[in-house]
C-alpha cells in the first residue's frame, strides 16, 4: 500500500513543479472569509460550505488578503489575530499551540499537538511540520473547542484549518516583494490558470533571506539569519461534471539560524563544581537582541519537508458525494541549538536529527436528503518518527564529575511507530424552520511502539558512564560491563520496583534499549442544538468530548522510567454561544464555556538520582477550565472596519501531586493555574481605506494584541521561587500605511511590527545549571509591494 501510494504522489508531483521565487498575496479565486453585502461569511468547518451564521461553534475566520496585508507568514503571527490562541517557541523549532488554555509544552519531533492543524483537510499531525502552511491562502479558520468527530484525535483544544487558493478558470499571476529591518527580504508569487479545458493549475512559492538580529554580550557577533523557501503546486483535473481530482505537492526548506534564548539565572546543580565564568555570566537587560552563545558554533538548521496529496471527489448522485484523500508527508530535521544563553557549553545540542514519515488515508460519503446533511467515513494513519540528539553540557556542574570522572554530556535515541484508525459519522437535522440538531461520533484507536535510550556522546564521556553503571552493578553483586562505545545505550533500570512499574523489557541494571507500547481507543462525540431567531442570528448550545493521544517523549535518561508514556487526555466541553449580523454594519458573537479535563498532559519534572530534578512527561488526573469570549466587527461605512475580540480563561488543577520545576520533593499542586494560559487576551484591529483620486486609493491599518501575565510552568498559589518562569503581560502594536489601485491590481505599503519595541518573551525553560527565556522579535519595519496580472 505504501509503495503504491508513493507512486501516485510522485506522479502528481511531476505534473506541476514549484516555481522559482514567486508568490502573491492577492486572492483571486475567492472572498470566502470576507463579508459579503449581506454580512455573511462562508466557512467549511463541518466539511461543507456553510454560512458562518449557521454553524454552532466558536470560529474565527480570517481572509487571505487580510493575512497578506499583515505579513502573516508563520503560526506565531496568528496569535495577534485570534483571541485565546497562544503560539510559543519551544526553543527546538517546534511551536507550542495553546487554544483556550488547552495545549502541551512538548517539543519532541514525534509529539502531536492538542490543536489539530490541517491544510485543505490534509493533516499536519506534528507541529514541527506546520511551518510552511501560511502560503498563498484563501483564508484561515480557527475552530475552538474539541473537534474530534470530523477532525480526528488530538483535537482537545480545537483545529486550525488553512485553506489554500485554488487554480482559477482564467489566467492570473501575481508577485509580492518585501524588505525590512535586519536586511530581511522576501519574494513571493503565484501563477494560475487553465492548461486544457479539463485541467487547471496553480503554483505558488516564497523565498525569505535576512541577516542576524540577536547579538553577543561578550564579542562582536550576531546570529539569527533567515534563509527559507516554501512552495505549493495544485493541479485540478475534472474529466467529467461528476468527477474531480486535485493533486497537491508542497514543501519547504529552512536553513535559518536557531533562536538563542536569554539568560535569566544561574543555579548550579553542584555549586562546588560550577565554573566562575558561568556563575558570573552577563545577563541581558530589557532588550530582546542581547544574549550569548558558544563561539565558533554554527547554530543553523537544515530542515526539509515535503508532502503530496491526492483528493478525488465523485458525485454519485445529486444528493450523494464520495470523497477520498490520500497524503504522504516526509520531513528531515538536522540542526544545532545553544539554549543556555551563555558563551559556554552548558546546554548545546550539537546535533538534533529528526525524521517523520506519515501516510494518511480518508474516505467519506456525504449526503443531503431533504435538508438533512449526513457524513460517514473512515481514516487510517501510518507514521514513523525518529529523534537523535547529541547534547554537550561539559561546562555544567551536572556532569563535570559523574561517578568521580568527567564527562561532556549525553546523547538520546528515540524511535516511534504510530498506527491509528477511526470511523466517524456526523448528521445535521432541521427540526423546525428555526431549530436544528447536529451530532457526531467517532471510534478511534491508536498504537504507539517506542524504543529509546540515553547514548554515549563521545569517547571522552564513555568512562564516566561506564563507571557509574558499574557502581550500581557492584552494589547488586553483578559483574562490571565493558567500556561503553560511542552511540551505545547507557540507560538501565536501577530498581526492581522501577522496572516492574515501567515494563520496558530491559533487564535490571543492564544498559540497553527500552521497548514500550501504548495502545488506547476512544470515542469523541459532539451534540449541538442550534436556534435561529432571525436569518442572520444564531443561538447554540454545544456539548462535546475530545481526546489527545498518548505520547512518549524524547529524553536522554539514565533510568528509562522517565520514558513512561503519558496516556491520552480527555476533555468534555460545555458551551453556550450566539452570533448576530446586521448587514455589513455589525457582526457580534459571544460564548461561555467550561472544560472538564481528565489526564491533562504536561511536560513535568520528576526526581531521578543521581542527576536530581529532571524533565519528564506526566498526566494531571483532574482539572478544569472556565471562560468566556466575544468578538465584534463594526463597519459603519464600506471603507472602515473595526474588529475587537477578547477571551477570559480561568484554569485550575483540581487533583495532582508532583514536582515543581525547582523542587526535590513531591507537593500538592491542586489549585494551580495552567501554564501558557493568560487569563485575559484582547485583540483590536482597525482598517480604513479611501479614494484619494479616481486612480488611487489610500489605506491605513492598526492591530493591537494584549496578553495578560502567565507562567511557563505550573505555579501554585502562594508559591515562592518560581518568579523566573513568569511570562509577563505585554501589548504588541502593528501597523500598515499604503496606497493601491482602486481595483487592487497593485498595492504598496509601509509596515511596522511591534512598533513600540515592547520587550516580551513567550517561553521560559530550565536547562542544566541555567534558566533561560525565549524572546519575541523587537520592533521591525519595512516596505512591501504587490502586483497582480
Amino acid at each position: 500500500m505504501m509503495r503504491g501510494t508513493k507512486a501516485i504522489l510522485l506522479a502528481s508531483a511531476s505534473i506541476a513543479s514549484f516555481c522559482g521565487s514567486a508568490r502573491a498575496q492577492e486572492n483571486v479565486a475567492s472572498t470566502a472569509a470576507t463579508p459579503a453585502d449581506d454580512g455573511d461569511i462562508v466557512v467549511t468547518a463541518q466539511r461543507r460550505a456553510q454560512a458562518l451564521s449557521d454553524v454552532g461553534m466558536s470560529i474565527t475566520a480570517i481572509g487571505g488578503e487580510a493575512l497578506a496585508q499583515r505579513n502573516v507568514t508563520q503560526a506565531e503571527d496568528l496569535s495577534k489575530l485570534v483571541a485565546g490562541l497562544s503560539v510559543s517557541d519551544s526553543g527546538f523549532s517546534t511551536p507550542i499551540y495553546t487554544l483556550r488554555g488547552v495545549g502541551i509544552n512538548e517539543p519532541s519531533v514525534g509529539s502531536t499537538s492538542s490543536v489539530a492543524i490541517y491544510v485543505d483537510e490534509v493533516p499536519l499531525a506534528y507541529p514541527i511540520t506546520t511551518q510552511g502552511a501560511a502560503l498563498d491562502l484563501q483564508r484561515i479558520e480557527v475552530l475552538k473547542g474539541p473537534q474530534g468527530t470530523l477532525y480526528g484525535q488530538n483535537s482537545t483544544g480545537g483545529a486550525i484549518n488553512y485553506i489554500a487558493n485554488k487554480p482559477t478558470d482564467d489566467f492570473a499571476a501575481g508577485v509580492t516583494g518585501t524588505f525590512g529591518r535586519f536586511n530581511r527580504g522576501s519574494l513571493e508569487g503565484f501563477i494560475s490558470g487553465p492548461i486544457t479545458p479539463t485541467l487547471k493549475a496553480r503554483v505558488a512559492a516564497r523565498g525569505t533571506l535576512g541577516g542576524g538580529w540577536q547579538r553577543s554580550l561578550t564579542r562582536d557577533d550576531t546570529i539569527g539569519k533567515v534563509k527559507n523557501f516554501v512552495g505549493r503546486a495544485i493541479v485540478e483535473w475534472e474529466p467529467a461534471d461528476t468527477f474531480r481530482i486535485t493533486f497537491n505537492a508542497n514543501g519547504w526548506i529552512d536553513r535559518s539560524d536557531t533562536l538563542v534564548p536569554q539568560l535569566v539565572r544561574v543555579t548550579p546543580t553542584n555549586p562546588a563544581l560550577a565554573l566562575p565564568n558561568v556563575v558570573n555570566a552577563r545577563r541581558p537587560g530589557d532588550n530582546a537582541r542581547d544574549t550569548d552563545w558558544e563561539p565558533n558554533t554554527p547554530l543553523d538548521r537544515d530542515d526539509k519537508f515535503w508532502q503530496g496529496s491526492v483528493r478525488a471527489e465523485l458525485d454519485v448522485s445529486d444528493e450523494v458525494k464520495l470523497t477520498s484523500i490520500t497524503a504522504y508527508s516526509h520531513m528531515n530535521r538536522r540542526q544545532t541549538t545553544d539554549y543556555d544563553g551563555i558563551a559556554n557549553a552548558l546546554a548545546v545540542q550539537r546535533e538534533q536529527f529528526g525524521k517523520i514519515k506519515s501516510l494518511y488515508q480518508e474516505v467519506r460519503l456525504s449526503a443531503n436528503f431533504s435538508g438533512v446533511n449526513w457524513v460517514v467515513g473512515v481514516n487510517i494513519s501510518d507514521d514513523k518518527t525518529a529523534d537523535r540528539i547529541l547534547e554537550d553540557i561539559r561546562d555544567s556542574s551536572t556532569v563535570r564529575l559523574l561517578a568521580g570522572l568527567p564527562a561532556h554530556g549525553a546523547g538520546t535515541r528515540v524511535d516511534q511507530k504510530i498506527n491509528g484508525w477511526g470511523v466517524f459519522t456526523s448528521i445535521d437535522v432541521p427540526l423546525t424552520d428555526r431549530l436544528n440538531f447536529t451530532g457526531g461520533i467517532r471510534l478511534s484507536e491508536e498504537t504507539r511502539k517506542f524504543e529509546g535510550c540515553g547514548t554515549i556522546l563521545d569517547a571522552f564521556s564513555a568512562p564516566a558512564y561506564t563507571n557509574l553503571i558499574n557502581v550500581f552493578r557492584a552494589g547488586a553483586g553483578l559483574a562490571p560491563v565493558p567500556l561503553l562505545q560511542v552511540g551505545q545505550c547507557f540507560s538501565l533500570y536501577r530498581t526492581a520496583a522501577g522496572q516492574a512499574q515501567d515494563t520496558g523489557g530491559l533487564p535490571l541494571l543492564t544498559p540497553g534499549l527500552a521497548h514500550k507500547e501504548l495502545k488506547q481507543d476512544n470515542v469523541p462525540w459532539n451534540l449541538n442544538l442550534n436556534f435561529k431567531p432571525t436569518s442572520r442570528s444564531l443561538i447554540y448550545a454545544r456539548v462535546s468530548r475530545g481526546y489527545k493521544s498518548g505520547n512518549f517523549a524524547t529524553l536522554g535518561a539514565l533510568d528509562p522510567i522517565v520514558y513512561g508514556p503519558v496516556v491520552q487526555e480527555k476533555l468534555t466541553a460545555y458551551e453556550l454561544g450566539g452570533r448576530v449580523s446586521i448587514s455589513r454594519l455589525l457582526r457580534f458573537e459571544a460564548a461561555i464555556f467550561r472544560y472538564d479535563y481528565i489526564n491533562k498532559q504536561l511536560r513535568a519534572r520528576i526526581f531521578a538520582p543521581p542527576v536530581g530534578n529532571v524533565s519528564a512527561q506526566d498526566n494531571i488526573p483532574k482539572s478544569k477550565i472556565e471562560g468566556a469570549e466575544f468578538s465584534a466587527v463594526i463597519s459603519p461605512v464600506r471603507d472602515l472596519t473595526f474588529s475587537l475580540s477578547g477571551t477570559y480563561i480561568k484554569s485550575k488543577v483540581i487533583k495532582y501531586t508532583g514536582f515543581s520545576v525547582i523542587g526535590s520533593t513531591p507537593e500538592d499542586l491542586s489549585g494551580t493555574p495552567f501554564n501558557f494560559t493568560p487569563k485575559y487576551s484582547l485583540n483590536a484591529d482597525l482598517n480604513y481605506s479611501h479614494p484619494v483620486t479616481n486612480t488611487l486609493d489610500a489605506f491605513v491599518g492598526v492591530n493591537v494584541a494584549y496578553r495578560s501575565k502567565t507562567s511557563a510552568v505550573f505555579t501554585p498559589p502562594g508559591s515562592t521561587g518560581l518568579q523566573d518562569f513568569d511570562i509577563n503581560k505585554y501589548t504588541l502594536v502593528d501597523g500598515q500605511l499604503g496606497i493601491s489601485s482602486p481595483v487592487g491590481k497593485w498595492k504598496a505599503w509601509i509596515w511596522g511590527r511591534n512598533i513600540f519595541n515592547k520587550y516580551y518573551w513567550t517561553n521560559v525553560v530550565k536547562a542544566a545549571d541555567v534558566t533561560v527565556r525565549f524572546p519575541g522579535m523587537p520592533a521591525t519595519y519595512g516596505v512591501s509591494a504587490s502586483m497582480t496580472f
